[in-house]
């Protein structure tokens, strides 16, 4: 669908380019139809002109006109100014028929009618058997349940010897089997001839299955085409053995199973045999999901030193994880040593830039930062950096440009058009900000940051249905907690609380772990007055990430609404065990200086803005 989308380009400037190609074709095959019923006119010396070509399987030039005249009548109506896209298909399907028969015609228009509408389909007709996951999957068992049903009882036969002798048996006349060696053998194969339709509904239930299904404990259900992906990664390791990415492909998917231990094993195995740096990358980059930072570090910085070509990538994860921990000195030394091997890296540049940064040492990080750009001027994240660091030394004109020039050399980066959009937004141009986010989502329409900000413009601007729009469509393609987590408020502030529960639920489903999802709705329940059920999904959203401070402090506020000093004391007890008592995300009760200093710890360019810190300072309080 996003590749349909962006052959697509602009779908309103499609939909008129297609309304325009079948006026055309009417104009041609009115033509004709109209030379037919005069019948051909004889030549200057008296001798009749050879008979006009006629369309394919005894249809009259007159009915197919009147075919494409219909379809054109029902796709475009002019009095509404409004198209009808459930015509698309027909159009399709007719523009299909007369290339495929109707080719002798040399209809002139027929050709780029045939292309723009099956760009315009293979968008659409897939959608008509479902949007939601939930909707495919239910939609294709009631259009193909008989042929799913025969699927299955195939498959059991084909691998049972018991059910095969129960099933219609196929075998060869041995009659005519001179040079077949076992003759009497049953043949297994089985083709299906079936419509369109059926093909969609059936590869929607394959796919989708496993995603909206459950085992009888409840458990989500693995889907079909594991194990054969399994064997295909298998025959691509036998083929390429040193193939990193390979590796690391079939890990991350045994990884989303859940087969961590497997994963592991997969990396322990392919490197012993042929290390490289991006297996070491990839091995490290899964203990730090698990919870493992400490091993992530230690495989990142062995790949890092025995490696003996390009490991900038190793050496700039090194020194992000020790940013991120407020190590800058093990930062500092990380990126250091990375530039030792590779001085003009843009991505260790940049992160030397992070560093001096952080040190509230702004020349030296413009210095770096300037580097990494000539270093490689498409570094889109550079660009970004940069702009954000000058945005927050007040320099708003400057990093409006910055943000400009990473736009010229790196159109499709969508953290940048975000962050160029969020600043046109904090300087009060809405309307410029708008159109930042529409140009970022045409270049990146997955890019679910930039969507998710977009749809809070909307929001804030009271456009609930428009940011309504936004996310739903994203929803429909990307599995994202963020998104459900936006539908969720959305439906809320519209009085929908049934359709936010089930975007909640949905959420919750997709990323058990994702806290700001359990903050939402514990918030709901408190605004509805169910305390004791926003008490469980507070607990429930710190069991899931217990380093989740807003949820603290939704929590906290709620408690001191009600004044339940108790409760407030095992929180900010709770708090400190996880965070310290010198942690600048925890304590619940943070004084507005505490929040100033907690603000001030920060890089500039990840600090708050002044209203967003206002509003943090008044929360916490």
């Amino acid at each position: 669908l996003v590749r349909s989308l962006r052959d697509m380009g602009n779908p309103q400037r499609t939909l008129i380019q297609l309304r325009h190609l079948l006026a055309q074709l009417c104009i041609e095959l009115q033509a004709r139809a109209v030379s037919a019923a005069c019948g051909a006119p004889a030549s200057a010396d008296g001798a009749p002109h050879a008979a006009p070509l006629l369309p394919a399987n005894k249809e009259t030039p007159h009915l197919h006109f009147s075919r494409w005249a219909k379809l054109k009548k029902d796709f475009y109506k002019a009095k509404k100014n409004r198209f009808d896209t459930t015509k698309i298909p027909d159009v399709y399907d007719n523009a299909m028929y007369d290339v495929l028969h109707n080719a002798h015609l040399g209809l002139r228009a027929l050709p780029e009618l045939y292309r723009v509408a099956h760009t315009l389909a293979s968008y659409v007709v897939p959608q008509e058997y479902g949007v939601e996951m939930e909707d495919k999957v239910h939609i294709g068992k009631q259009i193909c349940s008989v042929l799913l049903r025969k699927i299955q009882r195939d498959l059991v036969a084909g691998t049972s010897s018991a059910e095969h002798a129960q099933e219609r048996v196929h075998q060869l006349d041995q009659s005519h089997s001179t040079d077949v060696r076992s003759p009497q053998r049953h043949v297994r194969t089985r083709l299906y001839f079936t419509s369109e339709s059926h093909i969609h509904a059936v590869f929607n239930v394959l796919r989708w299955g496993s995603e909206v299904a459950t085992d009888a404990d409840g458990q989500p259900v693995p889907s079909l085409f594991s194990e054969e992906a399994r064997r295909l990664f298998e025959r691509g390791f036998a083929a390429e053995p040193t193939h990193g990415p390979l590796h690391n492909a079939y890990a991350a998917m045994e990884s989303r199973l859940g087969n961590h231990e497997r994963a592991r094993q997969i990396f322990a195995n392919a490197s012993k045999a042929h290390p490289t740096p991006d297996l070491w990358h990839g091995w490290g980059s899964l203990e730090l999901r698990l919870g493992k930072p400490e091993r992530a570090r230690w495989l990142w910085r062995h790949g890092a030193v025995a490696a003996a070509y390009d490991t900038s990538f190793l050496w700039h994860s090194l020194g992000c994880l020790d940013l991120l921990a407020g190590n800058l000195a093990g930062a500092e030394e990380a990126f250091a040593e990375g530039l030792k091997r590779m001085p003009r890296s843009a991505v260790l540049l940049l992160g030397m830039a992070r560093v001096h940064a952080a040190r509230r040492d702004v020349s030296r990080a413009r210095d770096f930062l300037r580097k990494s750009v000539e270093a490689d001027a498409t570094h889109a994240h550079a660009w970004q950096a940069w702009g954000l660091l000058e945005k927050a030394q007040g320099n708003v004109d400057a990093a409006a440009l910055l943000f400009r020039k990473g736009l010229d050399k790196a159109p499709t980066h969508g953290a940048l058009w975000q962050a160029y959009g969020r600043l046109e937004r904090e300087r009060g141009n809405a309307t410029g900000a708008r159109a930042l986010f529409r140009a970022g989502a045409s270049h990146t329409p997955d890019h679910i940051p930039l969507i998710a900000s977009w749809a809070r413009l909307e929001m804030e601007d009271g456009q609930l249905a428009a940011a309504e729009g936004l996310v739903a469509a994203a929803a429909r393609n990307t599995k994202s907690p963020e998104l459900q987590n936006l539908l969720v408020q959305i439906k809320l502030r519209l009085g929908d609380r049934a359709a936010a529960l089930r975007h909640f639920e949905t959420g919750v489903r997709i990323a058990p772990g994702f806290a700001p999802l359990y903050k939402t709705w514990a918030v709901a329940e408190e605004q509805a007055g169910n305390y004791k059920s926003a008490r469980k999904y507070f607990e429930e959203g710190l069991a899931a990430d217990p380093s989740h401070a807003q949820l603290y402090h939704a929590w906290a506020r709620m408690e001191a609404k009600l004044g339940n000093l108790e409760g407030l004391a095992r929180l900010d007890e709770h708090a400190r065990r996880h965070f310290g008592g010198g942690n600048r995300a925890a304590p619940v009760s943070s004084t507005a200086e505490e929040i100033d200093r907690m603000n001030e710890a920060l890089p500039p360019q990840f600090q708050y803005a002044e209203g967003d810190a206002q509003r943090f300072r008044e929360q916490c309080q």
